[in-house]
């Protein structure tokens, strides 16, 4: 991929996911906030081309 070049991704799929996802096809505030209703991450949104340095930070998080 030639430097400079803009990707965007398409989260529909990992959107979509049952495996990650209790109601994939349905719109379920569920899916990104925790039992107190608070903002949560889902780990399907962590991009591949995240920093090395972050992305060992948070492989030793998942341990």
């Amino acid at each position: 991929m030639p430097l400079g070049i803009t990707v965007y991704p398409i989260l529909s799929s990992a959107l979509h996911d049952p495996r990650h996802f209790e109601k994939p096809d349905a719109l379920y505030p569920g899916h990104f906030l925790d039992a107190q209703g608070k903002s949560k991450k889902p780990q399907v949104f962590i991009p591949s081309s995240i920093t090395q340095r972050y992305a060992l930070k948070y492989i030793n998080r998942l341990k």
